[in-house]
This record gives C-alpha cells, sequence and structure tokens, in this order.
C-alpha cells in the first residue's frame, strides 16, 4: 500500500489473516528492528504471549528456545525463552512507530527500544534459540497471532547494536518514516525523506566507520548502509 504516515510511504499491509514465513535468520546474539503503523488493538492481556498480535514470531510449541515481536493491545511485546518484557504504552494511533529488541546469549540479557527510548530490561537467561526453522512476519504461529499494519521495514542484526548504531537506525526511521525520535539528524525530512538510505554519522567524532558511504550532503549527514542486516 502507499501514502502510509506523514510522508506518505509505501508498506506491506497485513489484514489479520495473512503472513510471511522465512528461514530463521538469527538464533545466538541479536537486534530486532521494525517500523510500523497500527490502528488494531487486538490481543489480550490475560493471554498467553504466542496468541498475541507479532510482528516476528516463531513460538516452538513445548519448548521456549523460542522469540517474538509483537504488540498485544497495541502494547509492544518481546519475548526471549517465555521471559516477557511489555512496553507501557499503546502504539495503536495509526502513526509511524519503531520497535529495537535485542539479545546476549552470554549474559542472557534481552531489552527493547521503543521510539528510540529503552523501555527495560529482562535476564532471559543464555541458550540456543533455535525451536523454530522458521519465523513468520504477521503472525506468532502459522494459525495463531496474526498482527493488522502496515509494515514499513524489519531487519534483523546477528549482533546488538551499539548505541551509535541505534541512533543512527532511529534517526533513519524519522527522516525516512517520520517515526518519534531522540536524535533529529536529518533537516529535510518534509521534502526529501525518499531520498534517505541511511544515516551513518551523528557527529564528527560519533559514526559507524564500517558503514559503505552513499552519499554526504551540505550538513555533513552521511547517508550509508548498515552492515550484516538479514
Amino acid at each position: 500500500v502507499s501514502g502510509v504516515g506523514p510522508n506518505l510511504v509505501t508498506a506491506v499491509r497485513f489484514d489479520g489473516t495473512t503472513h510471511l514465513n522465512f528461514p530463521r535468520p538469527v538464533e545466538v546474539d541479536f537486534t530486532l528492528v521494525a517500523a510500523f503503523a497500527t490502528t488494531s488493538t487486538a490481543g489480550n492481556p490475560n493471554a498467553a504471549w504466542w496468541s498475541t498480535p507479532a510482528i516476528l514470531g516463531g513460538d516452538n510449541s513445548g519448548n521456549n528456545n523460542d522469540y517474538h515481536l509483537g504488540l498485544n493491545v497495541g502494547k509492544p511485546l518481546f519475548v526471549v525463552h517465555d521471559r516477557e518484557l511489555l512496553g507501557p504504552s499503546s502504539l495503536a494511533n495509526g502513526l509511524p512507530h519503531s520497535l529495537m529488541s535485542w539479545r546476549v546469549d552470554a549474559t542472557g540479557l534481552m531489552g527493547m527500544f521503543v521510539d528510540g527510548v529503552s523501555v527495560g530490561s529482562l535476564d532471559a537467561g543464555p541458550g540456543l534459540l533455535a525451536g523454530p526453522t522458521a519465523l513468520f512476519i504477521g503472525s506468532a504461529r502459522s494459525t495463531l497471532g496474526f498482527w493488522t499494519g502496515d509494515l514499513l521495514e524489519i531487519v534483523a542484526y546477528d549482533r546488538e547494536l551499539r548505541g551509535i548504531e541505534r541512533n543512527m537506525i532511529q534517526a533513519y526511521f524519522s527522516a525516512r518514516y517520520g517515526t518519534p525520535s531522540p536524535r533529529a539528524l536529518f533537516a529535510f525530512g518534509a521534502t526529501h525523506s525518499g531520498d534517505v538510505a541511511g544515516i551513518g554519522q551523528e557527529t564528527t567524532a560519533e559514526r559507524i566507520p564500517e558503514a559503505v558511504t552513499i552519499f554526504t550532503d551540505a550538513l555533513g549527514t552521511t547517508g550509508a548502509t548498515i552492515p550484516n542486516p538479514y
């Protein structure tokens, strides 16, 4: 669909009955990133997490070596090893938002950022998250936890992203899709949001050194690809 959000961007629309599936991309350390818009408050605060709407889901029935990123009654929900981290507020206002969830196997820690702001972390314990051989975009299982909304972008990285990397992705989402962001690094979002492929530099000292430069504008803001996306 087109015309989504303040920047009138295109998105993949999920209607609560459909999903996509693909081979599991990460299972040890990772960061999951999603930009989306929804008005759906589907779910149940008292329901099992694996029956609630998932943007990215892969419940492994009978085992807890799985993970889940979604919205329950509009509130962000990240699950690892059956440990649930729930955001405080509903995002079901029809405007673009972003979720960034991470997990580190060695420490067992997991955490989540909503629109660039941390909503906390939990100790979910270590262990390979290789239960589901395939993940679903748009549902928690093949027949349960269907999500309704417009998906703007979703990426899985095979490590915990550094702070500077999170900032750059958040600034890129803000410029391209109009998501809220603690940092506004692109001054021309209203007129040139479609020209942004990424942002790889925050200041002269804070940049992503391994990024591949695409362009540098007059303000010194560098467009870049972020390495290792799946």
